[in-house]
């Protein structure tokens, strides 16, 4: 698939801002339906995995999350909490005031930050989950990814 340049470049400065140089895992956390249905993993399941993520690789230090929850998710604010107090930062992108960006683009934007990450974990059944590891080997800084 081929990104328009204006939303790669938007997607690299978020990368750039949010984590430098540093490694980042990404997580797309699929909810809505997915959780509504039972087709999700208990969140602390999932913060579990996150955090044998981390553990296992020292070089990374952030997760940047792609999900359709609200932050005011009930399970957002535990995984959030979790994480803080590990001291891990959980980063989502979010549109600037005034941007014009569409839900749209918001999410080639979040499937690009994606694709780029050190490491990703994804939600077993998801075609955006799918569509993110089918790009993976596109970027350079593809290094692994988990279902």
């Amino acid at each position: 698939m081929q990104f328009h340049a204006d939303l790669i470049r938007t997607a690299e400065e978020f990368i750039h801002t949010n984590f430098g140089s540093r490694a980042y895992l990404a997580l797309h956390l699929r909810q809505g339906d997915f959780k509504a249905h039972g087709r999700m993993p208990a969140i602390e399941l999932v913060a579990r995995q996150l955090l044998h993520a981390l553990a296992a690789d020292a070089n990374l230090t952030s997760i940047f999350l792609a999900s359709d929850a609200d932050t005011s998710d009930p399970d957002m604010a535990w995984l959030t909490a979790q994480l803080a107090a590990q001291n891990v930062p959980l980063v989502r992108l979010t549109p600037p005031a005034g941007s014009s960006l569409g839900d749209g683009q918001l999410a080639i934007l979040d499937q690009i930050v994606c694709a780029r990450a050190h490491k990703f974990i994804g939600t077993p059944e998801s075609t955006f989950t799918f569509r993110i590891q089918e790009e993976r080997p596109r970027w350079p800084v593809h290094l692994s990814s988990d279902p």
